[in-house]
């Protein structure tokens, strides 16, 4: 059933009849009669059932805004009612604002009439307008457990037109002020900047969830859904590394999202304090993300020729390549532990036109029964692409080639490398990490630096794991030789004692001058060394994981060619 009264008179059995605004007064708490407001007895003999609607047509309302604020009254067992109200509707061209209640789950007369058994009061009230404020903390999602929360500054809350923005200051709070109780408001938290603790741990996590062997929260598989698809899969753990080495966009890796991602306040009442965000940080899974400390946006403003990508040493210096063993502080009486060298050849030298291999060396890495186990690594090399370029990366025959690996690179601007590791099951050894493989295009006796260098996506310039194990790093060089009389090869076999070939051997060749070229020994265990200065001395040593070398080291001297030059390993 419906009634409909104000501008339109009631039909049927139901009589309209305008009472004394003081017969009814007073009224709840918040709400007042507007001046000249009637207040309506409706009369009725039939039996409602299932409820009742009742709309009324407010004449000469000014504005939208005024008729957000009414609302009908029910007065029924001695008491007013402003329940089950409809949201006003207003008619600009006729002033006219139209609001309706529906009174429910009548199963008789009697619960809708008032005492006398005869009527039913409505009136149209106004909502006392008041100011309030919404306020609470935005602190970080994936905090792992056991940690103390961390706040989340620079978060943006917008309410709209309902009132100007507020931003999260270091502790995470923040306050929206002057938010009217006649409206409704939807605050929406944002952010940008701030990104950090993201490489390629994240990545080997997701791939860890993926076959079980790590659980993930709430919180965790929100942050590891880097393509945005709703679920988890191999491809976010891509995203990741894709995202450190800058070889795609179609992602959020980097990005904010927020839980939940708004909060909507109507008819407000009271302040609110308590209002609070959960953030986090896309492609960050492990929940090292760090707040940043004061003055530190600017980390990679100054170096001009790579102020999207470097970050900048002093006097706008290229950035020195970072030890993180500095960030470890001992307790007292207990030892900082070693930190893993990774060093450049010093001495690289290939030809004009030819391509080079440059390995990337390390020291002993830590065991695979050991916590620090290492899983993944990232890292950036600087060169002059004027004398090297098409830089790739391949980890056969190195301590990387590995099964369940993954190895992603890019060259996100000339003169820059950026590589990216994975391995759920983790690596270790000492030797070639990897071989890194460039054409050779600048002039004999050109010279250029081979440097670790921080990027906008990959900070650190080398990084293992999340930083444990430590890393120190020196800076390499490569050298454009000049053309030669003649050149040679140098090859040969390893074998068993028995005369089996063995695979994945990495021979080392060295002149004299210090210079230093690798290759793998094939599936029948064969090698070769092309393009060979001939006249000189060279040694060659054989190193691999799961075998030793009767005579480890030979020296030869290249009149001619060499095919001879045989490793027996047991």
């Amino acid at each position: 059933a419906a009634i409909t009264f104000g501008s339109v008179t009631a039909a049927g059995n139901t009589v309209v009849t305008a009472v004394s605004a003081n017969q009814l007064q007073p009224l709840p708490s918040g709400y007042t009669l507007p001046a000249g407001t009637p207040i309506y007895e409706v009369t009725t003999s039939a039996v409602v059932s299932g409820g009742i609607t009742v709309t009324l047509r407010v004449p000469n309302v000014a504005d939208a805004t005024a008729c957000s604020r009414l609302r009908i009254m029910h007065f029924t067992n001695n008491a007013w009612s402003a329940s089950n109200n409809a949201v006003p509707s207003y008619d600009s061209a006729t002033g006219i604002c139209t609001v309706s209640q529906t009174v429910t789950n009548l199963s008789s007369l009697a619960e809708f009439l008032q005492a006398s058994g005869t009527s039913s009061v409505f009136a149209v009230a106004q909502i006392n307008v008041s100011n309030f404020n919404v306020g609470g903390q935005v602190v970080y999602g994936n905090t792992p457990t056991g940690q103390a929360a961390k706040s989340v500054s620079g978060v943006n809350l917008n309410a709209g037109a309902s009132t100007a923005p507020a931003t999260t200051a270091g502790n995470g709070t923040y306050q929206l002020t002057g938010l009217s109780s006649a409206g409704s408001h939807t605050v929406t938290p944002s952010k940008s900047g701030d990104v950090n603790g993201i490489n390629s741990t994240d990545a080997v996590r997701i791939q860890q969830y993926l076959v079980g062997s790590v659980a993930f929260s709430p919180n965790q598989l929100a942050a590891a859904d880097t393509s945005n698809n709703g679920a988890v899969g191999s491809t976010d753990a891509v995203r990741i590394q894709q995202y450190l080495v800058q070889a795609q966009t179609n992602h959020i890796v980097g990005q904010w999202k927020f839980t939940p991602s708004s909060k909507n306040y109507s008819s407000l009442s009271a302040n609110l304090t308590a209002e609070n965000y959960a953030a986090i940080l896309m492609g960050e899974v492990t929940g090292n993300w760090t707040p940043p400390s004061s003055g530190a946006d600017a980390l990679f403003a100054g170096d001009e020729e790579s102020a999207k990508l470097i970050a900048p040493g002093e006097n706008n210096q290229p950035a020195q390549p970072k030890n993180n063993l500095d960030e470890k502080t001992a307790e007292p009486g207990v030892a900082v532990p070693a930190a893993v060298t990774v060093t450049l050849p010093s001495n690289a030298a290939a030809g004009g036109g030819t391509t080079v291999t440059i390995p990337v060396n390390v020291s002993q890495l830590p065991a695979l029964t050991d916590s620090n186990r290492v899983e993944t690594y990232n890292f950036n090399v600087r060169f002059d692409p004027n004398i090297l370029s098409n830089p790739t990366a391949s980890a056969t025959g190195t301590i990387s080639g590995e099964p369940n690996s993954s190895l992603i690179f890019n060259s996100p601007q000339p003169g820059v490398f950026s590589v990216s590791y994975t391995n759920t099951t983790g690596i270790t050894g000492q030797g070639a990490l990897l071989n890194l493989q460039f054409t050779v295009v600048g002039a004999a006796n050109q010279k250029t630096d081979l440097t670790f260098v921080g990027t906008n996506t990959s900070p650190a310039p080398f990084e293992l794991n999340e930083g444990d194990p430590a890393v120190t790093t020196s800076t390499g060089q490569f050298t454009v030789t000049g053309p030669t009389a003649a050149n040679v090869s140098i090859g040969g076999r390893v074998l068993t004692e028995s005369g089996r070939g063995v695979r994945n051997v990495v021979l080392t060749l060295t002149d004299a001058s210090g210079n230093v070229r690798t290759a793998t020994s094939s599936a029948f265990g064969y090698y070769r060394f092309e393009n060979v200065a001939a006249g000189e001395n060279y040694i060659i040593t054989a190193t691999a994981k799961r075998f030793s070398f009767s005579q480890p080291t030979r020296v030869v001297s290249a009149g001619s060619d060499l095919g001879e030059v045989n490793f027996i390993a047991y």
